[in-house]
């Protein structure tokens, strides 16, 4: 909210007409294909835009040669000028503009340092055998202090059940079928249902559609023998 309001009030101030804010949460800047970005510069092709105003240069993007490129080429091209608040860049005057490349060169260093370094903990921790997984598979849940999994009892009497039924002869497409037709809901529907918690592939429209697919995995899955799977 703060860069929002911070851009509102230099367009107030400089008497630009008509703005529009463009937001990307939970986009890296390392990324250019974000979906507020591409709309921005679609816009852009379109004659829409006259002025582009971001807090700093790593809010338009941490990848020093695309970056530049959009700076120096694209928003040219289009007659677009481009304002960093925080990092006093403005191509209206190049006066201010000289630090502009090393500035951009250090967003990009900053992002993959960013990146390695939490790398280097999540091999910290899968080597301690703690699990990284953000999610709980099906029949288990994540404890709220420990962040441990711990059986959650209802969906794994179905895993019991669907390994029995394995063990007594019975296919995946099989089990699937059984399941269907007993209306169980599947892993996405049931997280979905008990805990809000959404899937990609949740399907609310067909909440008891068990596949052979989703019962093979489950049958392959070593987690439910107990042991923790990491860095896979």
């Amino acid at each position: 909210m703060t860069n929002l309001v911070s851009k509102s009030h230099l367009a107030e101030d400089h008497h630009f007409p008509s703005p529009c804010f463009y937001v990307d949460d939970g986009f890296s800047g390392g990324n250019f294909q974000r979906p507020a970005f591409q709309q921005m510069i679609s816009d852009m092709e379109n004659g829409g835009i006259g002025i582009i105003v971001t807090k700093d240069l790593s809010r338009l993007g941490r990848n020093q040669l695309h970056t530049g490129l959009y700076i120096e080429e694209r928003f040219p091209m289009f007659g677009v000028r481009y304002i960093a608040i925080n990092d006093n860049v403005d191509t209206d005057s190049s006066e201010n503009n000289d630090l502009m490349p090393f500035k951009n060169l250090f967003n990009e260093w900053f992002i993959r340092d960013t990146s390695r370094k939490i790398r280097a903990v999540l091999k910290a921790k899968a080597e301690r055998g703690e699990r990284l997984g953000t999610r709980a598979p099906y029949g288990y849940r994540k404890n709220s202090e420990t962040k441990k999994l711990e059986v959650d009892e209802e969906a794994a009497s179905i895993v019991r059940r669907i390994f029995a039924m394995c063990a007594g002869g019975s296919g995946p497409s099989q089990i699937a079928r059984i399941l269907k037709k007993e209306q169980i809901l599947t892993p996405t529907m049931y997280a979905y249902t008990r805990f809000g918690i959404t899937y990609v592939g949740l399907d609310t429209q067909r909440p008891y559609h068990w596949s052979g697919d989703t019962v093979a995995d489950m049958l392959e899955n070593e987690i439910y023998l107990g042991n923790t799977v990491n860095m896979k």
